[in-house]
């Protein structure tokens, strides 16, 4: 049944839900209440990099030759924008603070725009008013130093009263169901050298709580399944997993002290903010005319540049609006439009935000609705009808991001463009779907917004 039919018959569809993929993991006295995208950290397969192997030499950090870095950085850019959207159920970036001087980020492919399954540990020392930092990703100047340097009043506490452990030996910072009874950890877990708070290692481990699964350590490459010789740091996070869920698993003699944190949600800001059309096909004749509908963009011309208007405003807030000021300085920046037959180059006039702190570097926007276009973070742009697209496709064939994004990709190649990452995709998707019109006619007219009991099929919940 097509979504235009369901309209039309006036049958329950609840509200698209924007934290259907989160869990909530209930914290000990050691907890921390930190944003998580849990979206952002779904299995991978073909499309990632293997799990980087921590060696001796990169155990031992030199904090003083990588607290130096550039101020433009490859690929910066669309990091920042993942992680300025991390309070997000679907943001494009994860990092967590689990220890007080010590993060876990998430490695960033730069090419693709979105981010991999790969964790690092990264350092952070307040020397003065300098903030020291060292990173253990592969790349010697990394976005993790650089988003850290100029985010550390949003995303660190280094409050001496703060509840972190100086260096747990287990923290448990990521738990999602990835099917049924089925879930996925992550633990951060000291080595046995305790000289350096980076001599760490990230453990994995998927499979039911009964214990029953694959345990993976980034220092041994090789697949750990229970029961069969785990090398130490696995011994730990059974140890500390089975403290929390009563698992009873042999061979567990290495006690642990254990922090972890709790996913955070938040609503889905984009830059366009204003109500959206329903599809074409899924219009009905009671609808509204919040505005003319715009034609289809299949193509733009090079270098063009979309002004300035009465709609901008910034993703910092929705109370108070930012007004555009004709006295203050305009920008230009590069952005990146994303149609139905491939990308295309463009512009956009910015002008800074006065309501977000300068060290942000925010800047206010069109909404850009009356071309069809989406402003998602003023440097991806989607149109209206890409985005339409998959939701036919979805609410017809129940298509996964992760197919849809692989199918638009191999039509992006006749033009010799990229699609973007699944994350990113998500992330505009869910943007851009709640803020589609639908005239309350999806909501169920005894229950109303909020029913007792919903019936959903596997695939819309999963979301690929």
């Amino acid at each position: 049944m097509t979504l235009g039919s369901l309209r039309e018959s006036l049958k329950v569809f609840p509200e698209i839900p924007g934290d259907i993929n989160n869990e909530i993991v209930t914290t000990p006295s050691h907890s921390t209440y930190l944003p998580y995208p849990s979206l952002t950290k779904r299995v991978r397969n073909a499309d990632v990099k293997p799990q980087a192997k921590c060696s001796k030499k990169n155990d031992t950090v030199n904090l003083q030759e990588l607290s130096l870095f550039q101020e433009n950085i490859p690929d910066f850019s669309g990091f920042e924008d993942g992680m300025l959207l991390l309070q997000r159920p679907t943001g494009c970036a994860g990092f967590d603070q689990i220890s007080k001087n010590l993060c876990v980020v998430q490695g960033w492919d730069g090419s693709k725009q979105q981010a991999m399954s790969t964790q690092y540990h990264l350092q952070f020392i307040l020397v003065g008013s300098e903030l020291k930092t060292a990173c253990q990703c592969p790349k010697h100047k990394c976005v993790h130093q650089q988003f850290i340097q100029e985010y550390q009043d949003e995303c660190l506490t280094m409050d001496s009263q703060s509840s972190y452990l100086s260096d747990p030996k287990v923290v448990l910072f990521y738990r999602e169901m990835v099917i049924d009874e089925k879930y996925k950890h992550i633990f951060s877990v000291t080595t046995n050298s305790k000289s350096n708070p980076m001599n760490r290692t990230i453990v994995t481990y998927e499979g039911s709580d009964t214990g029953e699964g694959t345990w993976m350590c980034s220092k041994d490459s090789k697949e750990h399944i229970c029961h069969i010789g785990p090398c130490t740091h696995i011994k730990s996070s059974r140890s500390a997993l089975s403290g929390i869920l009563g698992m009873e698993i042999s061979d567990i003699s290495v006690g642990a002290d254990l922090c972890f944190t709790i996913h955070h949600l938040d609503q889905l800001l984009a830059i366009s903010y204003l109500p959206i059309l329903p599809p074409v096909w899924a219009t009905l004749p009671s609808d509204s005319q919040l505005y003319p509908q715009p034609t289809p963009i299949h193509s733009i011309q090079s270098n063009h540049c979309f002004r300035l208007s009465e709609t901008l405003t910034c993703a910092c807030s929705r109370t108070q609006h930012a007004v555009y000021d004709p006295n203050c300085p305009v920008t230009q920046q590069k952005a990146t439009l994303y149609t139905l037959l491939g990308t295309f180059p463009c512009s956009i006039e910015l002008q800074a935000c006065p309501q977000c702190p300068p060290q942000r570097r925010s800047f206010i926007g069109p909404d850009l609705r009356e071309f069809g276009v989406f402003n998602y973070n003023n440097s991806t742009f989607v149109t209206h009808d890409l985005l339409d697209e998959y939701t036919a496709v979805f609410t017809t064939l129940e298509t996964p991001f992760d197919s849809w994004c692989k199918v638009t990709n191999a039509c992006y190649c006749y033009s010799q463009s990229q699609f973007m990452g699944q994350d990113l995709f998500c992330s505009c998707w869910f943007s851009y779907a709640r803020l589609q019109e639908y005239e309350n006619d999806f909501q169920c007219p005894r229950c109303g917004p909020f029913p007792e009991n919903v019936i959903w099929d596997g695939v819309s919940l999963a979301f690929g």
